[in-house]
């Protein structure tokens, strides 16, 4: 939070791209990954083992509450002052929060059953545990694997797949969103609606997505987050008026952060907690890579065609796909 917080404030001065770009897509960035869900949801899960789905899932509310707040408070500020005066109080609000959250949180104890069973196979490609999987088992059966052995596994890269999908999509329409509304001829003053009514559906999406796994599962939750996503996003290709796009941003919206506690929760499970960060950040490696291949690929699409259908199409059929290869993270036998 320390760097997200110089990174903010170092933004008001950028007088060239470049300084634009290391120090908020660098710097502020690498601060953001250090202070997200990642952490939170590791945090959160040694705090409250027993109700991590529901815990994790009111903890990711924060983000989305977030959202639905700052982005009214900054398009109301970069009107009243500038974009380089709204980055300073940005910075003072996030320096407020790191000196609550030094003296407010602590670290849960270090439970003996978090501890890597040694025991796990060091050789090829093994399958996910199953659900008999006998003496130090934790989390539903699973017992606690290190990174390098999950990696072996097909379950992980099951889950990776799906949040590939999930990543794409979420960085393409989080960055292009408003330029598309301008694309229709939408004043400014929609897309933030349309952001904020996204912000306050996912609030709803999270805690929606926690309760629904409580009672069918996280993987299910997840395969029916994906479906409700891909049918957003084809939607969206008929999207002309104000009141479609306020739709298309509700739907979206109750998708969009709600894959990260269900995943978080997923990797506790089937991997065990004493190594859920290590895994989960490698699940999030090619979640946020593809996430850049979103922004990215978004702006070249526009470029060379002139509007959005086409890579909006792409990401609503990737979804799809995310939907159905979720069906498959479950361990073996179970």
């Amino acid at each position: 939070m320390a760097l997200m917080a110089a990174g903010t404030a170092l933004v008001s001065l950028s007088a060239r791209p470049w300084q634009l770009i290391l120090l908020y897509g660098v710097v502020a960035a690498v601060g953001y990954t250090g202070s997200s869900l990642l952490p939170v949801s590791v945090h959160v899960t040694r705090w409250f083992p027993g109700e991590r789905g529901f815990v994790t899932a009111l903890a990711a509310c924060g983000f989305s509450f977030g959202q639905l707040v700052f982005s009214q408070v900054v398009a109301r500020l970069v009107t009243a002052l500038d974009w380089r005066a709204t980055y300073l109080v940005l910075a003072g609000i996030l320096g407020g929060f790191l000196a609550l959250f030094a003296w407010w949180l602590e670290d849960a104890p270090r439970a003996t059953g978090d501890l890597a069973d040694r025991s796990a196979p060091r050789g090829g490609a093994i399958d996910a545990p199953t659900a008999s999987s006998g003496a130090g088992a934790a989390d539903g059966g699973a017992p606690t694997l290190d990174r390098r052995t999950a990696m072996r596994t097909s379950v992980f890269w099951a889950l990776t797949s799906a949040l590939v999908g999930c990543g794409f999509t979420d960085f393409l329409l989080n960055t292009h969103l408003p330029a598309f509304a301008a694309d229709l001829g939408f004043r400014p003053a929609v897309a933030a609606n349309a952001l904020s009514l996204w912000a306050g559906a996912n609030l709803l999406g999270i805690l929606a997505a926690g309760s629904l796994a409580a009672r069918i599962g996280a993987r299910w939750a997840m395969v029916l987050t994906f479906a409700v996503r891909a049918a957003s996003l084809f939607y969206l290709l008929s999207v002309h008026t104000p009141g479609q796009l306020y739709l298309f941003a509700f739907l979206f919206g109750a998708t969009f952060f709600t894959t990260a506690p269900l995943s978080s929760t997923l990797v506790a499970t089937l991997f065990g907690r004493g190594h859920q960060g290590a895994i989960f950040g490698a699940v999030n490696l090619f979640h946020h890579s593809a996430g850049a291949l979103g922004s990215y690929a978004g702006g070249v699409a526009f470029d060379r065609a002139g509007n959005y259908r086409g890579i909006f199409l792409i990401g609503a059929v990737i979804v799809t796909g995310s939907a159905l290869v979720s069906t498959l993270v479950q361990p073996r036998g179970r």
